[in-house]
């Protein structure tokens, strides 16, 4: 089993913030890749920071994350996804993590 995500800033590559609107559609184009390769996702809101040319710059990242098995994990789409992204909102890089998700279970399922 694999976790899948997708990091979406909130602030561009010169520290500037980036329209609401702008984060929300990035959000929501993460949502359905991922719902619709994996069957479903998680939205986490977290905290980073980056080196700027006039210092330290924080932002509110939304972290999309879903899990997969081995098999259905093409990387290459998730990083066209990222690339995408990454113009989009004039990024200077754009996050992505594929890594093992250990023991992980539906209740219910």
């Amino acid at each position: 089993m694999l976790a899948v995500s997708v990091y979406v800033p909130s602030r561009d590559a010169k520290g500037q913030r980036l329209a609401t609107q702008d984060v929300r559609a990035a959000v929501d184009d993460t949502i359905r890749l991922l719902s619709g390769r994996f069957g479903g996702c998680t939205v986490t809101t977290g905290y980073g920071a980056w080196q700027g040319a006039q210092g330290i710059v924080r932002e509110r990242v939304r972290i999309v994350t879903s899990f997969a098995e081995d098999a259905q994990v093409d990387e290459t789409v998730i990083v066209d996804h990222a690339r995408n992204l990454r113009q989009r909102l004039q990024q200077e890089a754009v996050m992505y993590t594929i890594q093992p998700a250990g023991q992980v279970g539906f209740i219910g399922a």
